[in-house]
């Protein structure tokens, strides 16, 4: 009987030492991001680069900014009244832009071949 209340206490035990366990943590370089491509268990890996391209956006509609970019990959932005700097994969983009500071919905199609810029403001009404 004490064999059966000593396993469910041991368990509970391993793990809440292994959540205390430190874990890797990965960070990808300015220049491309890696992923490690398997074919099946009994095939080797092989490492795919994809090529990432600096987009800046800078904020200067007096509230918070959020973007959409829809293209090779899909990607949400929340920007403050600022300038901010991001990585994405090069290629053609719906770009969808709404800001807290002013109404309505700014919409374009962009090509980011190598890198690229969006300012975005208010008018003045």
């Amino acid at each position: 009987m004490k064999t059966l209340r000593t396993v469910p206490l041991l368990v509970i035990a391993v793990l809440v030492f292994s959540a205390w366990m430190p874990s890797p943590a990965f960070a990808r370089s300015a220049e491309a991001a890696t992923a490690i491509v398997s074919g099946g268990p009994n095939q080797t890996a092989e490492v795919v680069t994809t090529k990432v391209v600096p987009l800046t956006v800078k904020n200067r509609t007096g509230g918070v900014l959020f973007i959409t970019l829809e293209g090779p990959k899909t990607y949400y932005f929340t920007i403050p009244d600022a300038k901010a700097k991001f990585l994405i994969i090069p290629g053609r983009y719906r770009v969808r832009a709404i800001s807290t500071g002013c109404s309505g919905t700014f919409e374009q199609k962009k090509y980011f071949k190598d890198g690229g810029n969006l300012v975005y403001y208010c008018d003045s009404q």
